[in-house]
This record gives C-alpha cells, sequence and structure tokens, in this order.
C-alpha cells in the first residue's frame, strides 16, 4: 500500500518541512495497515532524521537505521509482504543499544515504570536495550504514527541523559539465563546488524529530538492536516 505523508502543518509553516509531501493518503482521516520502508524512510527524513535502508531480507524483514545528533536507534519492519522498499509491512518495531556498563538494573527499572512513555528498556549480557512496538493492523491513521515514533525517540533521548554509570552491580543473569527482554519482543531483531552502534549514556544531548519530532510532541499528535 502507498502513500505519503501530510505536512506537519505548523512545522512545514516555519520551517518548509517536506514531512508530508510524499505520501499518498487516501481521503482525510483515512487510516493505514501498512507502511513500506520507502515511506518509512521518507517520514523520518521530513522529520529531520537520517534515516537509511540497511537490511531486507529475503523473508521481507527489514531494518532501518536512525540516527541524529550522534545518537542511533534501527526500525525493524515485520509482517510484509515481500522484499523491496515497496512492500508494506505491518509491524514497526523501534530498538536502539547503549552501553550499560556501570548501569544498575534499579536504575532501568525506575526508567521503565516511572521514566518511559511507551518503550521498555533492558540489559542484555554485553549492552542495553530499549525497544517498543507499533502494531498497524486494524488500521491507524499516519498522524499516530508518527506521534508514537516520536515519543520513542523522546523516551531514548531522555533514557541515555538519565542514566548514569556508577559500580557495576551484582545481577542475576546467568549463562543460561542472558537477561532476555520480554517474550514479546523478538531477539532477532537484536541481533542485527552486525555492529550495530551502542549509544552513549550521561549528559545532555540534543541526540533525536529534532525541532520537528518536538513539534509533533508539543502539538500532541495533532500537528498534521
Amino acid at each position: 500500500m502507498k502513500f505519503a505523508v501530510c505536512a506537519l502543518g505548523a512545522l512545514a509553516a516555519a520551517q518548509g518541512s517536506a514531512l508530508a509531501q510524499n505520501m499518498q493518503l487516501t481521503p482525510a482521516g483515512a487510516v493505514i495497515q501498512k507502511i513500506s520502508s520507502n515511506d518509512l524512510i521518507t517520514i523520518l527524513q521530513s522529520a529531520q532524521l537520517g534515516a537509511r535502508l540497511i537490511d531486507d531480507a529475503a523473508d521481507g524483514t527489514k531494518t532501518i537505521e536512525v540516527s541524529s545528533g550522534g545518537d542511533f536507534v534501527y526500525m525493524a519492519m515485520r509482517g510484509c509482504e515481500g522484499a523491496g522498499g515497496a512492500s508494506p509491512c505491518e509491524l514497526v518495531q523501534p530498538y536502539g543499544f547503549f552501553n550499560a556498563q556501570g548501569v544498575t538494573l534499579d536504575q532501568v527499572n525506575n526508567f521503565n515504570m516511572n521514566v518511559s512513555g511507551i518503550a521498555t528498556a533492558a540489559l542484555l549480557p554485553d549492552r542495553g536495550v530499549m525497544a517498543t512496538k507499533i502494531y498497524l493492523n486494524g488500521g491507524v491513521t499516519p498522524s499516530n504514527l508518527i506521534y508514537e515514533l516520536s515519543v520513542y525517540f523522546s523516551d531514548i533521548t531522555r533514557l541515555l541523559e538519565a542514566l548514569k554509570p556508577g559500580a557495576i552491580a551484582q545481577v542475576s543473569y546467568t549463562a543460561d539465563d542472558l537477561g532476555r527482554p520480554n517474550a514479546g519482543v523478538e531477539l532477532g531483531s537484536f541481533n542485527g546488524p552486525e555492529t550495530p552502534h551502542v549509544n552513549a549514556i550521561g549528559g545532555a544531548r540534543a541526540g533525536l529530538m529534532t525541532e520537528a519530532v518536538k513539534a509533533v510532541l508539543v502539538g500532541r499528535g495533532k500537528t498534521l492536516n
């Protein structure tokens, strides 16, 4: 299903944003049930983020790398109709890695319970990961998709700022139980790319919170025409 983004009204007026010039929507108020990697990349780039397809598996699973301000996250796309950038997918799974050295479970749990808006952070054997899932099944509006992505970018920026490396606390992971994320998050998504970017923690940063992303959050998802 091919579509392109409608403009972020306020942002387009202020910055000439392209965020909505390429999405071919059905009449106003229409919903989407799938999105292609091409269209998702258009959305991300129009929100002033670097975005490129880095993996397109034969089974249709795709991975997009997203970057801004020195921070990196990935977007796994699942439930796709096939390989290729135009193939529509019904699940978008953002995830990002962070350097977990010196990070305690208390810090991660506090983020999950008291700070996070949409995502869940977890400790893996050699790094941390923060992920969420956005299902399009049943239909969502493009503005809702963009809003959920923006909340995720806000979450990971706040996570990286909030975590303060300290003394390494003992954790309960063993060789047989490597602290896997919730079973609802497929570990396969976290295995590629081969050498993923692992974000640094601590300190204020612009990160993925571009002016376009901030505008979506300030407008609470109502900035789309």
